[in-house]
């Protein structure tokens, strides 16, 4: 179905995002309900430029190395201002995707505080083992108290309608992993083009050798 827009007008993206904040301008977000936190075992693959949800039988066949731990949470991001100031009851749908290491440090601060109204998100910048820069969005428990009760009431009615974080995880769980079936059939297109490939070469080197021959007595 398509959408009318004024002209100048954006069509705003039906896809669920990955919620990202500037450093410096922290965000702030609400869960989405009590059941918004899913769990994947992921590794990847990088001939097919993919990440796959895997299992143990998986990582025995497959022999993945490098097997991490991501723990999604489904969150309605508000609105805020540079300072991480609520400024509207506007809602986003968005997710966050924290290490294993960012969910227990999580984990730990839900225990010692028992409550919170809101996650902190702000922008955190560091530099690894090999040198290279990397970023991270780092989530903290936050007591804010000027949140409209407007958000809480949107939130509410999105969580009670039937299917809908099912239907939101579905939507992230398809963006963020493909399945060990499409894995299977991928890596078999892969070595198909890669067979392919190597054909296509052996028949230009074949050609290019008998074009490059002496000429015959007749000539």
């Amino acid at each position: 179905m398509a959408y009318q827009i004024p002209l100048g007008g954006k069509m705003e993206s039906p896809n669920i995002n990955r919620s990202n904040v500037a450093e410096g301008f922290p965000g702030r977000a609400v869960l989405l309900g009590e059941n918004c936190v899913f769990a994947k075992a992921q590794a990847y693959d990088d001939r097919i430029k993919r990440s796959i949800e895997v299992d143990q039988e998986a990582i025995l066949k497959y022999r993945f190395e490098k097997v991490l731990s991501y723990y999604y949470i489904l969150i309605a991001r508000l609105n805020t201002d540079n300072r991480g100031n609520v400024v509207s009851d506007d809602v986003v749908i968005e997710y966050l995707r924290l290490s294993e290491k960012q969910w227990d440090d999580l984990t730990i601060s839900m225990n010692e505080m028992g409550s919170f109204t809101s996650l902190l998100l702000t922008k955190v910048k560091q530099t690894g083992n090999d040198g290279k820069d990397f970023s991270y969005v780092e989530v903290k428990l936050s007591n804010y108290k000027e949140i409209p009760q407007a958000v809480f009431a949107k939130v509410e009615q999105m969580v009670q309608t039937e299917n809908f974080v099912q239907s939101i995880w579905g939507m992230v769980d398809a963006a963020t992993t493909i399945t060990v079936e499409m894995y299977e059939q991928k890596l078999k297109e892969y070595y198909e083009e890669l067979a392919g490939s190597d054909r296509n070469s052996s028949n230009a080197s074949c050609s290019c050798n008998s074009s490059s021959g002496e000429p015959d007595s007749a000539s």
